[in-house]
């Protein structure tokens, strides 16, 4: 990856600060066409002091380490209100998740409509399969919204592009890859994606995704196993391939 003039990562997407949760111009990221997942409010950045709110579709996730207060849940019935949003979570942060069951690391439902087993958003024009009965994880980080978005577009900022290549030669590992959301974004580039991950289960999540995506999952592979002992025994082969290309790079 090319080193950015301003750093290893360059500036961010967006380099205005937040506007209050709840306000219009807060809340304009859902009437893109092409986003409907995205977090609309971060705890104390947005005034709201150990409260974030995460929009997902068509329900809202509201995640507080205390019982929510009457003016959060106030605020909560604005939002459903003003988004059009057809049920409301709620999930008690909890530092020890790894004690939980799947059961109790589940969000609640508080408000209107329950949300089905399964159920489809939308980023940057991309579809990911979500699930509020999976634990404490819903299968997309939203935090990582901006960076998926630079893979999507081969684009960080002006001379500092993601793909030292065209990305329909390049070859993405994605290690730890959980439900494969930044290997949707490469493989619809072109890109060849190599994912590792320890759980069976969020692999088949990520060939999911592809499938949701128009994307062959049999074009890319999906390893079960210790990602540290896979990099062991793929890094002497890209190596070796990266040596190759330097002695004859139009090969």
């Amino acid at each position: 990856m090319p080193k950015s003039p301003n750093g290893t990562f360059g500036k961010p997407l967006n380099t205005k600060p937040s506007p209050s949760a709840g306000t219009p111009r807060k809340m304009q990221s859902g009437r893109d066409p092409k986003t409907n997942a995205y977090r609309l409010v971060h705890g104390q950045a947005d005034g709201w002091k150990d409260l974030y709110v995460d929009r997902l579709g068509d329900f809202l996730l509201i995640q507080s380490p205390q019982p929510l207060t009457d003016p959060q849940l106030e605020a909560a019935i604005r939002w459903k209100g003003a988004l059009k949003i057809k049920g409301v979570y709620y999930k008690k942060l909890n530092r020890m998740v790894q004690r939980s069951t799947t059961t109790s690391a589940s969000p609640r439902i508080i408000m209107g409509l329950e949300a089905p087993d399964e159920f489809e958003v939308m980023e940057n024009g991309l579809k990911y399969r979500l699930s509020l009965k999976q634990g404490y994880s819903t299968g997309l980080f939203l935090d990582m919204r901006e960076n998926r978005q630079r893979i999507l577009s081969n684009h960080i900022e002006p001379g500092f592009t993601v793909f030292n290549s065209p990305p329909g030669t390049a070859t993405v590992l994605n290690v730890f890859s959980y439900t494969c959301s930044f290997s949707v974004c490469a493989a619809r580039t072109g890109a060849t994606t190599i994912n590792l991950d320890l759980s069976r289960k969020y692999l088949d999540w990520g060939r999911e995704n592809f499938l949701l995506n128009q994307v062959n999952p049999k074009d890319h592979d999906f390893i079960y196993g210790d990602a540290l002992e896979w990099m062991k025994r793929l890094m002497p082969v890209w190596t070796h391939k990266l040596f190759a290309q330097r002695l004859n790079p139009l090969g």
